[in-house]
């Protein structure tokens, strides 16, 4: 008996080709295997693709692997705070809303992704006109999220529109994912019937990380030699927390042998750069993103993956940051500086340290900590990572997981 055929809409989706892969991709690729006929919906034009896919016409499709990834043309904004990426949120909708005029495999089940919930009054029309079972997925709780770390009352009449369209999804979807897992407190809270709620963290990709590219040889000079690397890669904002590693940095200074190495891009790094340099660090070194082909090698580098967050209310929902699966597939020890207590599986593991506090004083503690415990204790503690990586969070692991949902459906 055929697999039904799913329809993923994410509007800031992408193929490793042009962007990095994410959740959707990964997911999608892996249910093919599995025998479902998927179709990923996203724009051409947003703020997380490396480089656009150019094409004449509304729409194009990308075949990978079995994978019909769905690009449509849509306007272009300058970065993620445009005003015209919010309008730009109501025109996917009504693109959406219109696929039924389209001619793709009609779907069994509409899956729509947040973070933000405005494209689910598409999908919801189209499920009516198709006859489809309707899935929300929340890898980002909105309006909260905006409330919480961007400050926006939540009297503000857009956000009591989100607001709106987040209990309207809950409310009419068939089932509720999330990569959060205790958010369904927070679903139940807006109406949501618990029984709807099915939790599929991300995951890691084992195939990219088991046949990685290299790094550059120019980037790798960047790296100091016979260092003990602290790591982190990712995005450089304000909910990354990455402020608290120039302090640590500064609170450890005096030990030669360790080094902080920062990989990444976003608003904050200028800022961070600036406070290392009035500070005289010696100690840190800030680098420019690498192709996502290449973060497996780049983690290699390291000899432990540092995590922090900002210390919010949010975090008591469960945390789901992309690098978290990375770096335990990276075999690498992780700091995990992050208060989400009941998030515990590094700590159950033995995969590394957790630093609940958030506090830079214990963050340097656990630093100096890990850089005085014997080599083969550190190679465990990355051996362990990995094995946690593959029990709980491979990709095709989750697909796995995620057909059984489907089943019910």
């Amino acid at each position: 008996m055929s697999k039904k055929t799913l329809w993923i809409i994410n509007q800031y989706s992408s193929t490793p080709e042009f962007g990095y892969g994410g959740r959707s991709y990964y997911l999608g690729k892996e249910l093919v295997k599995l025998g479902y006929t998927v179709y990923i919906f996203a724009s051409n034009n947003h703020h997380l693709l490396k480089r656009k896919p150019n094409f004449h016409g509304d729409y194009y499709v990308q075949n990978v692997e079995g994978l019909n990834f769905v690009w449509f043309n849509m306007p272009k904004y300058k970065d993620a705070r445009s005003k015209k990426r919010v309008y730009l949120w109501f025109k996917f909708a009504y693109k959406i809303s219109k696929l039924n005029k389209y001619k793709f495999q009609k779907p069994d089940i509409i899956l729509q992704t947040s973070p933000s919930p405005i494209p689910f009054l598409g999908a919801y029309s189209l499920s009516k006109k198709l006859n489809s079972k309707l899935i929300f997925e929340v890898r980002d709780i909105w309006p909260l999220t905006l409330i919480e770390i961007g400050g926006i009352s939540k009297n503000h009449p857009f956000i009591k529109l989100l607001q709106w369209v987040e209990d309207f999804a809950y409310k009419k979807s068939d089932l509720v994912f999330s990569n959060l897992k205790f958010s369904w407190k927070h679903m139940v809270s807006r109406g949501m019937d618990k029984s709807k709620f099915r939790w599929i963290p991300n995951g890691f990709d084992k195939e990219e990380f088991d046949n990685p590219e290299p790094l550059d040889s120019n980037f790798l000079n960047n790296i100091p030699k016979n260092k003990f690397i602290v790591g982190y890669a990712g995005t450089i904002g304000i909910s990354n927390n990455v402020e608290s590693i120039v302090e640590v940095a500064d609170m450890l200074k005096n030990i030669e042998d360790i080094h902080f190495l920062v990989v990444g891009s976003g608003p904050s790094k200028i800022n961070i750069e600036e406070d290392a340099r009035k500070r005289k660090l010696e100690n840190i070194t800030f680098l420019d993103p690498v192709e996502k082909s290449k973060v497996p090698s780049l983690y290699k580098t390291f000899d432990v993956c540092f995590l922090c967050m900002s210390d919010v209310q949010l975090n008591k929902f469960g945390t789901s940051l992309q690098k978290y699966f990375e770096y335990l597939a990276s075999g690498k020890p992780m700091l995990y500086a992050v208060n989400s207590p009941e998030f515990d599986y590094v700590e159950k593991y033995a995969a590394g340290y957790e630093v609940p506090s958030v506090n830079n004083l214990d963050i340097s503690n656990a630093i100096f900590k890990l850089y005085n415990l014997p080599d083969k204790d550190i190679k465990q503690m990355g051996i362990n990572a990995r094995k946690l990586a593959e029990n709980e969070f491979e990709y095709s692991m989750l697909a796995k997981k995620m057909d059984q949902y489907l089943k019910d459906l």
